[in-house]
């Protein structure tokens, strides 16, 4: 599957500034993603991960 292919879920309740998402960018590069994305295989929502994916 690509990244292309999933869907950002229009419920996601959770938001971050633009110097967040810098920050997260940078934490990305240096230590890779430890978490990963969870997404719905039925629907290709995506359920968790939401702003590592933008």
């Amino acid at each position: 599957m690509e990244l292309t292919d999933i869907k950002s879920a229009g419920y996601n309740p959770r938001t971050i500034t633009d110097e967040q998402l810098k920050m997260l960018n940078k934490s990305l590069q240096t230590f890779g993603d430890l978490s990963g994305i969870v997404y719905n295989r039925r629907t290709g929502n995506l359920v968790g991960g939401h702003q590592r994916l933008k």
